[in-house]
C-alpha cells in the first residue's frame, strides 16, 4: 500500500497539489478525519480520543 501524507495550510493549494498529485499516480485520496473515524470505530475508542493520539505522535527526530 503507498501512502502519501500530507499537510494543509491556507494559500499553499494543497488540496490541488494533492489531487494532481493522486491522479498522476493512480491513487486515492483519504482525508485523516475518515481514517481517525474508522480507527475509532475498529478500536471502540471515541474519535477526540483517537485523534488526541495521532496528533501527538512525534512524526521526526525532531519533534520527540
Amino acid at each position: 500500500m503507498v501512502a502519501i501524507a500530507m499537510t494543509r495550510e491556507m494559500g499553499t493549494l494543497g488540496k490541488d497539489v494533492a489531487q494532481v498529485l493522486a491522479q498522476s499516480l493512480g491513487l486515492k485520496i483519504i482525508h485523516s478525519e475518515l481514517v481517525e473515524h474508522d480507527l475509532a470505530k475498529r478500536l471502540g475508542l471515541q474519535e477526540s480520543a483517537v485523534h488526541r493520539y495521532l496528533t501527538d505522535l512525534p512524526l521526526t527526530p525532531e519533534r520527540s
